[in-house]
Parts: structure tokens; sequence; C-alpha cells
């Protein structure tokens, strides 16, 4: 996944314009890719609990937008709905269920939050919104439902200032027979340069003539490495300029004897063409390594990427203690299967050894023999891996629906034993059992070449 370093903690950024972005459809490696962004903030529930209290938690606000691949979300999801991008910004919210829990509310409620904003020249203040939760989900780690929310990722974009987002104040009077309007930016830029229909403009208060126009103003970065934002703003001397949007506001402002109306229009901003990163989830595991190398090939010397394991290391590390135990647990069962075949046979070989020479004096070639026991081996051997194939799909069937066996999470990530069943593995144990044990099926039956016809039929 291509993040910049600071992504998670929102403070850095990218154009979402990018040309890997814009052909991650042409990699057969790659099942989607989309933008995201990071920001820590605290949620608090709107109404007093019965206690009378207001419930509040921190949280890391996951910023996503219409094209947020949500097939894991949909897996997850346990109430509610996913947030709809109708209006954007949204206002819905998608928690887990730990916090939930913890702030005692559910769909439909109303949560107040705090994104810590970076405003004009990096200072930092704190922006208040309201989200309605939309939907609950669960995914049993323990790290992300402690602490994970998704929202709309315009909130994040115009939090951090990301691009520019021009800011106009239309004064409540006219002055001098003129409009005033105050201009200003949100912004990561150090300096913001304004053209006012094509020509540069430098105050910081614009004042129009209180007749019918139409302008342009641009918001542009001196240094010119964002996105220019630009406003369009209409003054007639009637207020009827019709009602205006979320991206455009009418205000009325009168000397006394006049109105004049100004429409300001098109405030989205540029923070829209900015995200924290790319989230890149792909088709195959085993496609990862090769596929971040690629990447980071492809993006070039600016950006960094940041593979899941690389993001989240305890997890993996953990996963990789795991996955050497069960090759201990194996090989333990193994050896454990091998004494126990090869004793049984052992024993039967002497308790029939009588037979065995018998069967020698008869004319019976050592081969012959032999194939009688292994005859018993496999009987012996089938018979087991039926019995034990049977214990396993009804401990997995018991455990997928009942999650019956717990995990400290503190411990394990996990509240309780996940359970996947996977063939080719299961494939894999069945036949490597076998391999072993008729392999070492043989090392008893080599004991039959070594009986004596004449000794074995004299024992009693």
């Amino acid at each position: 996944m291509p993040y910049l370093d600071d992504a998670q903690v929102g403070a850095e950024w990218m154009l979402i314009d990018q040309e890997f972005y814009k052909n991650y459809k042409s990699y057969e490696q790659i099942s989607s890719m989309q933008p995201i962004a990071y920001k820590p903030g605290i949620i608090q529930r709107v109404q007093k609990n019965t206690e009378g209290n207001r419930e509040i938690q921190g949280v890391l606000f996951k910023g996503i937008n219409k094209d947020f691949d949500k097939k894991f979300l949909k897996d997850n999801l346990k109430e509610g709905k996913l947030i709809q991008f109708e209006g954007e910004p949204s206002r819905d919210m998608l928690i887990s269920r730990k916090i939930a829990n913890n702030l005692s509310v559910g769909v439909g409620d109303t949560l107040a939050s705090v994104l810590i904003a970076k405003k004009a020249h990096f200072s930092v203040s704190p922006e208040f919104r309201k989200f309605r939760v939309c939907g609950i989900y669960e995914t049993g780690l323990e790290e992300f439902d402690n602490e994970w929310a998704f929202i709309d990722m315009a909130h994040i974009q115009r939090a951090n200032g990301w691009g520019i987002n021009a800011v106009l104040d239309v004064n409540d009077t006219l002055k001098g027979g003129q409009v005033e309007i105050g201009l200003a930016a949100v912004t990561t830029a150090g300096k913001i340069n304004w053209t006012i229909n094509g020509r540069p403009y430098a105050g910081s208060l614009l004042r129009l003539p209180a007749v019918n126009g139409q302008y342009t103003v641009v918001a542009g970065d001196d240094a010119k490495k964002l996105v220019s934002d630009t406003v369009y703003i209409n003054v007639s001397e009637t207020d009827n300029l019709g009602t205006g949007n979320l991206d455009s506001y009418l205000k009325v402002v009168s000397n006394g004897k006049n109105a004049v109306g100004v429409l300001v229009s098109d405030l989205k901003g540029s923070s829209g063409l900015y995200a924290g990163g790319f989230e890149i989830n792909l088709k195959k595991w085993e496609d990862l390594k090769s596929t971040d190398a690629w990447l980071y090939k492809l993006i070039g010397p600016h950006y960094s990427t940041k593979t899941i394991v690389e993001q989240q290391p305890q997890i993996f590390n953990w996963l990789d203690l795991v996955d050497l135990n069960v090759g201990i647990i194996i090989t333990l069962m193994l050896v454990v299967a091998i004494i126990n075949l090869v004793s049984a046979i052992l024993v039967l070989i002497l308790e029939r050894s009588k037979m065995i020479g018998l069967l020698k004096s008869m004319g019976a070639e050592n081969m012959t023999v032999g194939y009688i026991f292994l005859y018993f081996t496999i009987n012996i051997l089938v018979r087991g891996l039926i019995i034990g194939n049977m214990l396993v799909f009804i401990i997995f069937a018991i455990q997928h629906y009942t999650g019956i066996f717990k995990l400290n999470p503190e411990t394990y990530f996990v509240t309780t034993v996940p359970m996947e069943f996977d063939w080719v593995g299961f494939m894999f144990v069945n036949c490597l059992t076998m391999t072993v044990c008729m392999l070492a099926f043989f090392l008893p039956v080599m004991l039959v070449t070594r009986i004596d016809p004449v000794k074995a039929i004299k024992i009693e």
C-alpha cells in the first residue's frame, strides 16, 4: 500500500490524480485500489445516559469515499448499513460494536466529534462535527474494534487543510455603495496569491460595486505546488439569486435603502483532490512481496510503500509463532503416529511369527507375507484417518457456528479461536500422514525377512 511517511496521523498528503491509480485495473495482481485518509479524534454521545453522563472516547478516523472496496465492511457489518455518499460530505459514521457499547449508542444515534484541524500557516484548532451512526461492525480483532471509526474522507481533507479552500466572508452592510468581501483560505500553503477575473489582487478585502456583476476569484499557492481553488461571486441588485446549496451561500447586504444579493458559489475547494495515501487489496496473498517491490519502483522516490505486515508487525509476528507451533504439533503427531503404527505392526508380526514360518515353509516369499501385513496396516491407517477427519469436521462446525472456544484478546488479538477450512492444507496433511506412515511400515516388515521358518515353527 503506498502511503506517505506520516499518512496515518494525517500529517502528509498526496494528489489522488496519480497515473498508477488511474490505471490500476490493468494490473492483474491488484483487486482494488482506493484513496484513504486517517485522522485521530474524539467522539462523544450527544444525549446523556441514564447516569447523567456523556461518554467520550478517542478514536482513529479512517476516511473513505464512494469508490472504497466495501467487501470487508459488508462481511463484518452487524447492524445498520454502510456509509451513504449521496449528499457529500456524508454525515454517516460506521463504528465498531466495542465503541458502540462503550458509548452506549446504537444505529441512528448522533455523535459529536472533534478533529484536530490544521489551519492556515499550520495553526492547530479543534473542529466540531456531528455524525449519525449508520452502522455497527465487528471484526473480532480487538486492536481495530477498539479505536477505528469510518467517515467520509471529505471531513478529514477539509480538517487537514489539504489543497486550498477559499473562505469568503460577505459583510452585512454596504459601505460606500460597494459590497465588501473578506478573502481568506484554509490551506497548508505558506502564502496565497489572489486573482480577480484574471488580474492579480493583493488585498485581503475585496470591494465590488453594488450592481449586477459576476466575478471569478482564484486562490493560488505562491509556491505553485497545490491545486488552486476557484470561487464564483454573483452580485445582483435583487436578492432573487436562488437558494444556493451545500457548496454555495447567499447573503443580502443593505445600506438602509437598497438591498443587494451576493451569491458565492463553488466552495468545494481543492482539498478533495488530495488523500493521505492509497489502500491496495491484492487478489493473492502470495503476491504481497513482489507487488510491494514493483509498486515502489512504479510510484517513484517521492512516496513510500508499506505492506500490511509492516503496518501491523505484532499481529504477523504472532501468526508466525502460531505457524511454528502448528509445524511442531504436526511433527509430533506424525512421530506419535509412526511409533504407534510401527509398534502395532511389530506386535502383530511377533504374535504371528509361527504363522509366518509356516507360510515360508510352504513356499511363500517375503513379499507375499509382507502384503498380508500391508493389508492390516492400511486397514488401521484408513480407519484412524476417517475417525480423525470426522472429529475435525465436528470441532470445526461447533466452533464456526458457536465460537465456544474463547481466547484472551489482550494476548491473541481475537476473542475466539478463528476457524477456516483449507481444503489444500487438509488434503496435504492427510496425504503426508499416509505417505509417512506407509514408509514407516517397511521398518517392521524387514523383520519378516529375518524370521527363520524352522525356528518360527518350533515356537510354542
